[in-house]
């Protein structure tokens, strides 16, 4: 939780500094944002490996309040999904994209169910997305999610 913490302060400073604003509703970064976490998870559902690294950074991370899983790596992540879990059901809504310079801010809704490791769970939560602006394309750099 603390690093949480910190790399959302770090964000936060970062913005401060850099002058950046909000984006307007129907802004075209926004919407391509949304569009963005869009094919990112039809990706996670396809399995198509080619996207998901060219949609994640390299040094992505899953951050959860789950006690013995706080934190996930890309690499890590993508094992998981190759080889480990198995999604039977996966809804995403309320999907809300914010823009601030080359940062971009992604909140949404889920529910999926399937196994992990052959334990089934049924599971709902929100999640939030960071995004960056790299080399005039956007990557996830980070998911935090809390299921309820």
């Amino acid at each position: 939780m603390k690093r949480i913490g910190e790399s959302l302060l770090l964000l936060f400073l970062a913005l401060a500094s850099s002058g950046a604003h909000c984006s307007e509703p129907g802004n075209a970064p926004s919407a391509e944002l949304v569009e963005l976490s869009t094919q990112w998870m039809d990706s996670m559902l396809r399995h198509d490996k080619a996207r998901l690294e060219a949609l994640m950074a390299p040094g992505f991370v899953l951050h959860t309040a789950h006690p013995d899983y706080p934190e996930t790596s890309r690499e890590r992540w993508l094992d998981n999904l190759f080889n480990h879990l198995r999604i039977d059901e996966w809804e995403q809504t309320n999907i809300s994209a914010h823009t601030y310079g080359d940062v971009g801010v992604v909140t949404s809704a889920y529910r999926w169910s399937g196994s992990m490791y052959e334990q089934p769970f049924d599971a709902k939560g929100h999640c939030t997305d960071v995004w960056q602006l790299r080399d005039q394309q956007w990557q996830v750099v980070s998911r935090s999610c809390m299921e309820y």
